[in-house]
């Protein structure tokens, strides 16, 4: 069984009843459910009636880590909810092309098929690494974070995101993004998904729609949105802007771009109170990427 066919029947399919799961769960109709993931009403229905805890056994079962698989759920809910069917599906390859490359389901594949060597590593070479400097800025941000014992505790609860911008860059598909975002497992930073041009849709708008004011902010980390670090941010000296709340979701960009234009001086960060469907999140600017997670990282490591 090569790796693909083993995700096909033993991860894809609790993946995608999780989803459904969680979609319900967020007050989504099941036709609608069945538009975004590609299936049948009849389908969605019967993922539902197997229950959220079914698909999170079925895939430790297979090697995920029970808090990477509820944050990857809550990942792929968002982008189905913000992206639609299209950006789902983006997402929801990468996530499984991490899984594979990251080795997870070897002790599973051994287990049902006992040809597989013990010294495989197939997966983890199926997807070659990109050199690119923004990508790499990316990359080097990532471990940035990863270094820092307590840096689980600035993620969102749909996920963080790293976004850096090429230097001439005039619409997502030239940003740099984490296409599964970065969650927290337990107590450690897990990239799903590998940064790439177009990775991140929402977080790459807003950059761009920054730059347009201020072409020297080139990248953008999104943290969770906590009182105290608002405070700490204040007390450190950083500037701030604000935006919303949002009534509507569709408001998000204008409401952001009139924020920008009132401000005179650029600012290190801006907090987004969020909004009907939009959780409230905290954009530190920088730029280049490792800076913006540098600037971040303020807020728990400063005295």
């Amino acid at each position: 069984m090569i790796p693909h066919e083993l995700v096909s029947k033993y991860v894809i399919p609790y993946l995608r009843g999780l989803v459904a799961s969680q979609l319900i769960e967020e007050g989504v109709s099941q036709v609608a459910i069945s538009k975004l993931l590609g299936i049948t009403q009849p389908m969605v229905r019967k993922y539902l009636s197997s229950g959220r805890k079914y698909f999170v056994v079925k895939l430790k079962e297979a090697g995920i880590p029970e808090d990477e698989i509820e944050a990857i759920a809550k990942v792929l809910a968002n982008t189905a909810l913000r992206g639609g069917k299209y950006d789902l599906y983006r997402v929801f390859s990468q996530i499984v092309n991490s899984i594979l490359s990251r080795l997870l389901l070897c002790d599973f594949h051994r287990s049902i098929d006992p040809s597989v060597p013990k010294d495989c590593n197939l997966c983890s070479i199926l997807f070659p690494q990109v050199t690119d400097p923004y990508i790499e800025d990316v990359k080097a941000a990532f471990k940035l974070l990863q270094s820092i014992s307590k840096a689980c505790t600035l993620v969102p609860e749909v996920g963080m995101n790293i976004v850096r911008a090429s230097p001439n860059a005039s619409r997502p598909e030239d940003v740099v993004g984490f296409t599964g975002r970065i969650i927290k497992v337990s107590s450690k930073l897990v990239a799903v998904g590998e940064p790439t041009y177009g990775g991140s849709k929402h977080t790459a708008t807003v950059l761009l729609t920054i730059r347009d004011k201020w072409p020297s902010i080139n990248a953008i980390v999104v943290i969770k949105y906590d009182e105290g670090f608002v405070e700490r941010f204040e007390r450190l000296g950083l500037r701030l802007l604000f935006s919303g709340p949002h009534k509507k979701r569709e408001e998000f960009f204008s409401d952001l771009r009139r924020s920008i234009e009132g401000a005179e001086k650029v600012p290190d960060v801006i907090v987004d109170y969020g909004g009907v469907g939009l959780e409230p999140v905290i954009y530190v600017l920088g730029e280049s990427a490792v800076e913006a997670v540098r600037k971040a990282l303020l807020v728990i490591t400063s005295p």
